[in-house]
């Protein structure tokens, strides 16, 4: 941000800031008259508005565009094990015990699946050795972040979603555009996990409360391909690239209007 003001003021330009998290009063200072402020979610747009006058005028939300796939792929196969994925930095081994300790119970009910983990990070040698104690290694897998994750998310059935970012998530939003089931904690800042409408939601920090919400997406495929279609139409109403795409050029315009020499 800092960057930006420097350069729109160097430059004389006007400039736009798009935000995927809410914007800090600390940072207020390093916004310029001309720059525009696009905030990607409603929930960032009213941290922006509300938390000072100025920005009224100059912040306009513009949602994040996604392309929702036509089919889903949650339970596509009834008859396959189903596939559950998780993408998280492995910062903290205790973030993810609880998730762990509920795929126990769940292999114990007698329900067949897998869990990806998607994500490295200082934990990961303390995530295998927890795996293992609990004699998980055949069921759950540590893998690295994968590019374009898209396609990897084709070939799955459910969403984990353990912890809420206080940013846009963008691994959440492809997930639910190509049709899995979202299974997880409150994501405050893209506005996407709406309980038993979009997603199901459950405490990261309790064991049976992941062990229950997953259990009835296991269960009930219906259930779980409802949330499924649910959350791709909301995606396709609220977060559609075309949409994106003219948020944006009205930014451009307001922006132009902005500069000194401009005309109207």
């Amino acid at each position: 941000m800092k960057l930006l003001a420097f350069l729109s003021e160097s430059l004389k330009l006007p400039a736009i800031l798009t935000l995927w998290e809410p914007l800090r009063k600390s940072k207020f200072f390093s916004t310029r008259e001309q720059m525009i402020l696009a905030a990607s979610s409603e929930p960032i747009y009213q941290s922006i508005v509300s938390s000072s006058e100025q920005f009224k005028s100059r912040t306009l939300y513009i949602p994040l565009g996604t392309y929702s796939e036509e089919n889903q792929v949650c339970f596509e196969n009834p008859n396959q094990a189903a596939s559950l994925v998780i993408c998280e930095e492995l910062r903290d081994i205790h973030r993810f015990e609880p998730l762990l300790n509920a795929i126990r119970h769940l292999l114990a009910d007698g329900f067949e699946f897998t869990l990806a983990m998607m994500g490295t990070g200082p934990a990961e040698r303390a995530i295998r050795r927890q795996i293992r104690d609990l004699g998980l290694m055949y069921v759950v897998a540590l893998v690295p972040p994968l590019h374009p994750v898209r396609p990897i998310f084709q070939g799955m059935d459910i969403f984990i979603h353990i912890k809420d970012r206080k940013r846009c998530n963008l691994a959440l939003m492809e997930a639910m555009s190509v049709g899995l089931a979202v299974a997880g904690c409150a994501d405050s800042t893209t506005g996407l996990m709406q309980n038993e409408k979009t997603a199901l939601l459950f405490d990261p920090t309790e064991e049976m409360s992941i062990y229950a919400c997953l259990k009835q997406l296991l269960s009930r495929h219906e259930l779980a391909r409802t949330l499924a279609q649910n959350a791709r139409q909301y995606l396709h109403t609220h977060h559609s690239v075309s949409q994106m795409v003219s948020g944006y050029l009205e930014a451009y315009t307001t922006a132009l209007k902005l500069r000194p020499d401009s005309q109207e």
